[in-house]
């Protein structure tokens, strides 16, 4: 088959009526001339050269100079069903390019704007990876940019060899998006047949989202650290400090540690701990996660966020939403040891029940008191609003660990019963020179809190884009073996997502072929940001795909590991089309 790509038709001049009256040599003479200027005007207007195919056929690709009128703006301008290399302009380009146009599959007109392509899977922001960082060394928390800006990088005919962008990815206006799997160094003539997968939108994802690719990322979904729902709630809550700790006699103001990865309160001043206040949260009685402090975590199966907060009083708290029922329990465990060591008394309030306006909570309490160091007072409580946040409360709130001294306590808290639209937290109180909290302060507070929450709706502030989308070439099946084993149960086929984040708040760019609720997005979306002094795993174009080494080096190439996808998708370019 011969692969012929064209920008322009040019005809001969017929100057024949220009010959009349002249005698045949005059004519062959007149004709011959018109015949050199017209090739020559076609040699000067257009740049020619042969390249073969894979199965060794010629490809002549003939591109206009840069003074070529009326070049098309996109490929789907363009009235021919050959697809090929054609040289368009789209309105804000300065210069004409050369790009790839799919001109048969799905009605054609499709311009190829840009590929996303691995050439070191074990290598986090290494030079190469253009679509999330190659600034590894650096810092900030954020990516090159390169989703939301006019950089323009790669070149064309090895667009299954390295990164690849051109002017087209934000220059032209488009309704939909095409995507394709092509093995890594397939020729630009066999993308098509090579491709394993096809598949493409099909709502108009861009047209309310920017019309092109990169307005989507710049004004839709920037890749930014995710900015949790319950911070309003916090600021709330920090704004009535003052007030709450001035409500309780002989407050003590405990000291945090200066430390950017906080996890515990060392001392606290005046020996009020010997290391304590270990905050960590599990759903459904599975494995604990640690929380750093003023950090948020994400578990977006289950509709939940949980964040801490380094104020007056210190706080920890977990919105629960399980819109989907599937979190039957969740549980906050504090440990802490003591600087009463022993010393001193220990006391519980049992769970004791608030109600204020619409605003329910209850709550438990231990309380170490009665040593020459401050006191440390545990709150555990949860609080939600039938009417203004439609929450469904816990069947049960329960100890499932209690301290049983004064030298150290593994508190453990659940409430189950598959709640929904709760806060489920813990905030930690204190008085000087070993003073008990008594049961009407802790009511002072949680009046407090509860007037903070009066206004408060939760929202997540940075949520996904889906779009809906059709698989053409390859089959929801395979695709769905490309995927690590461990992620399966949260993908859904059928859509394309622009932007996931993962438990600690960090954005990967586009979930090829599939949306998620995965806490690991980046196991198997594209394009993470520059995290490799914090988490290097989500640092990379194919950022943490690998999984683990030693499953990867010995996986089933078609077949994706308990971690990490296939090592056929590894080695694959997805290239994005638009329409």
């Amino acid at each position: 088959m011969t692969f012929v790509t064209i920008s322009d038709t040019y005809e001969t001049k017929n100057y024949t009526s220009m010959c009349k009256g002249f005698g045949d040599i005059t004519w062959k003479i007149v004709t011959t001339l018109a015949f050199i200027i017209s090739l020559v005007a076609l040699i000067l207007s257009v740049r020619t050269h042969v390249n073969v195919n894979d199965a060794g056929m010629p490809i002549l690709i003939v591109t206009p100079s840069a003074n070529s009128v009326n070049l098309p703006r996109s490929c789907h301008e363009i009235r021919n069903h050959v697809s090929g290399v054609y040289t368009i302009k789209p309105k804000g380009s300065i210069f004409p390019f050369k790009t790839y146009c799919e001109m048969q599959d799905q009605e054609g007109g499709w311009t190829l704007v840009a590929s996303i392509h691995e050439n070191n899977i074990h290598g986090k922001c290494s030079p190469g990876d253009k679509w999330s960082s190659e600034q590894g060394g650096i810092t900030a928390l954020t990516g090159s940019g390169n989703w939301a800006n006019r950089n323009t990088f790669g070149n064309l005919e090895a667009v299954t060899s390295q990164d690849y962008k051109n002017s087209a990815y934000m220059d032209v206006n488009g309704s939909n998006v095409m995507l394709w799997h092509v093995r890594n160094g397939v020729r630009l003539s066999d993308l098509s047949r090579r491709a394993h997968f096809k598949y493409l939108t099909t709502d108009n994802v861009l047209l309310n989202n920017g019309k092109s690719l990169q307005r989507l990322y710049r004004d839709h979904v920037p890749l930014k650290l995710s900015v949790g729902g319950l911070k309003p709630l916090i600021q709330s809550i920090n704004a009535t400090s003052v007030n709450t700790t001035s409500l309780i006699p002989g407050w003590f103001n405990y000291r945090y540690s200066s430390s950017s990865n906080a996890m515990s309160i060392l001392d606290g001043g005046n020996d009020m701990y010997d290391t304590g206040n270990k905050v960590s949260f599990r759903v459904n009685g599975g494995n604990f996660t640690q929380a750093y402090y003023d950090r948020d975590a994400f578990l977006y199966q289950y509709g939940v966020e949980f964040s801490t907060a380094t104020i007056y009083p210190f706080l920890a708290l977990a919105w629960i939403g399980n819109n989907n029922g599937a979190l039957q329990s969740f549980d906050i465990k504090v440990y802490s040891n003591y600087g009463a060591d022993g010393s001193g008394r220990f006391s519980t309030y049992n769970t004791t029940t608030i109600t204020l306006g619409d605003f329910t909570i209850k709550y438990r309490v231990f309380n170490v008191y009665a040593a020459r160091d401050p006191s440390v007072c545990e709150v555990y409580f949860y609080m939600g609003s039938r009417n203004k946040w439609h929450s469904k409360f816990p069947s049960m709130m329960e100890s499932i660990s209690w301290g049983t001294s004064t030298s150290h306590a593994t508190n453990i808290v659940r409430v189950s019963g598959s709640p929904e639209k709760i806060v489920f937290g813990y905030t930690l109180l204190s008085k000087r020179s070993g003073l008990r909290v008594t049961a009407d302060e802790v009511t002072t507070v949680l009046s407090e809190y509860i007037k903070a929450a009066n206004d408060f709706t939760f929202k997540f502030n940075n949520e996904r884009l889906t779009a809906q989308s059709r698989i053409f070439v390859g089959s929801r099946q395979l695709m769905n073996e490309t995927i690590p084993a461990a992620e399966r149960k949260t993908v859904q086929f059928g859509e394309i997502q622009f932007r996931a984040y993962n438990s600690i708040g960090f954005p990967n760019a586009l979930c090829a072929g599939f949306s998620t609720i995965s806490t690991f997005p980046e196991r198997m979306c594209l394009g993470g940001i520059n995290t490799y002094r914090r988490v290097r795993k989500q640092c990379g174009d194919f950022a943490a795909w690998e999984g683990n080494l030693n499953q990867y080096q010995n996986s089933n190439p078609e077949i994706a590991t308990e971690s990490g996808r296939s090592r056929n998708e590894i080695n694959s370019t997805i290239l994005l089309f638009v329409k």
